[in-house]
C-alpha cells in the first residue's frame, strides 16, 4: 500500500501497523468529502473562489521554492449555516480545518455576504489544510480506531503526554501572515474577479493571529540582531510550516536562553474562554518583551508545568 500519511507517537498494546493506519485515516478522509445534510450549495462564484484559493496557494509554493505543490479539493469545503456549524464544528469561530477529514468548514451564516472576509477565512483554512501534518493512530480497547492529528503545520498535540495543543499561537501567527501577505500579493486579481477592493483588504477579516504581531516582531528583530539568523530566516518559518523541522525554531532557545521554545509554546494553548488564557498570554509576552533573567526563569518554571 502506498505510503500517504505520516503518523508518529509511542510504541504500546495498541499499537497499529502502518497499513492499518493508512486504512483507517483514509476512512476518515473519505468522510470528509461527503455532504452535509443541510449545507450550503457552493455557487459559480464560490467555486471561483476555491479555484483562486488553490492559484494562490500554488504561487506560495513557487515563491517558497518547495516542489511539492498541495491543492484544496471542492468536495472538502462546506458552507454551513449557524446551526450545523456548531453542530459539527463545536466552535464559534468563522472557518475551521478538519485535519482528520481533511475537510474545510466555513460558517456562511455568520460571515454574510462579505467576500473578503469570505476569501480570506477560506484561504486561511486552506493553508492549514495543505501544512505539514503528522497523525496519530491506535486502536481503543474496543478494537476500534482512534486518530487525531500530532502535528498541523507548527501546532503540536501530543495527546499521549499531554492534554492540550502547543505552539498554538506561532502557528495561527504564521498562517496570518501568510495569509495577510498572499492576499495583498494579488489584491488586483481579487478586485478583478469578485470585486473585492484593496480598502475590504485592510479590513478586520483576518484570524486571532494577528494580535501577537509586536511580539512576533519583537522576537524576530532580536534573534536578527543577534546574527543567530538573517532576514531570510522568516522565509524558513514559512516553508517549515508546509514542509521541514521544527529545529528551525531552536535560535529561540540560544537566544533568549533554554526552555524559551517551551515558553512560546504556550501562548494560546487555552482555548477562548478558559480564564486561564489571558493569564498566560501575559506570561509569555511578559517573558520575551521586558522580564529579567529572574523573572524569565520564574515564567519558564511557571509555564514548563503546562507542557510537561
Amino acid at each position: 500500500m502506498e505510503e500517504k500519511f505520516k503518523f508518529t507517537g509511542p510504541k504500546n498494546e495498541y499499537t497499529l501497523n502502518l497499513e492499518k493506519k493508512v486504512k483507517g485515516l483514509s476512512e476518515f478522509h473519505d468522510k470528509g468529502k461527503e455532504k452535509i445534510e443541510g449545507e450550503f450549495e457552493k455557487t459559480p462564484e464560490q467555486i471561483e473562489m476555491i479555484n483562486t484559493v488553490n492559484q494562490t496557494l500554488i504561487s506560495i509554493f513557487n515563491f517558497l521554492n518547495l516542489k511539492e505543490k498541495k491543492q484544496i479539493n471542492e468536495d472538502r469545503v462546506h458552507f454551513l449555516n449557524n446551526f450545523l456549524f456548531e453542530k459539527n464544528c463545536h466552535s464559534d469561530n468563522y472557518g475551521i480545518y478538519n485535519s482528520v477529514r481533511d475537510s474545510i468548514y466555513l460558517n456562511l451564516e455568520k460571515i454574510g455576504n462579505d467576500k473578503a472576509h469570505l476569501f480570506s477565512t477560506l484561504l486561511h483554512e486552506a493553508v492549514h489544510a495543505v501544512s505539514e501534518k503528522y497523525f496519530f493512530a491506535e486502536k481503543t480497547d474496543k478494537n476500534n480506531i482512534d486518530i487525531s492529528d500530532a502535528r498541523v503545520g507548527f501546532r503540536l498535540n501530543s495527546q499521549w503526554k499531554r492534554e492540550r495543543s502547543i505552539l498554538r499561537g506561532f502557528n495561527e501567527f504564521v498562517v496570518n501572515e501568510i495569509v495577510y501577505n498572499s492576499v495583498n500579493m494579488i489584491a488586483k486579481s481579487l478586485e478583478t474577479r469578485f470585486g473585492i477592493s484593496k480598502n475590504d483588504l485592510k479590513r478586520n477579516i483576518y484570524s486571532s493571529g494577528g494580535v501577537h504581531q509586536k511580539l512576533m516582531e519583537t522576537i524576530y528583530g532580536k534573534l536578527i540582531n543577534s546574527k543567530e539568523v538573517d532576514e531570510s530566516y522568516i522565509t524558513f518559518i514559512a516553508k517549515t510550516h508546509f514542509s521541514g523541522s521544527l529545529r528551525i525554531l531552536r535560535p529561540i532557545d540560544k537566544v533568549y536562553g533554554k526552555g524559551s521554545i517551551h515558553v512560546l509554546s504556550c501562548l494560546d494553548i487555552f482555548d477562548d474562554g478558559n480564564i486561564e488564557k489571558d493569564k498566560v498570554n501575559n506570561m509569555v509576552e511578559e517573558y520575551f518583551l521586558h522580564a529579567d533573567e529572574k523573572r524569565k526563569s520564574e515564567i519558564r518554571d511557571i509555564l514548563t508545568k503546562i507542557i510537561k
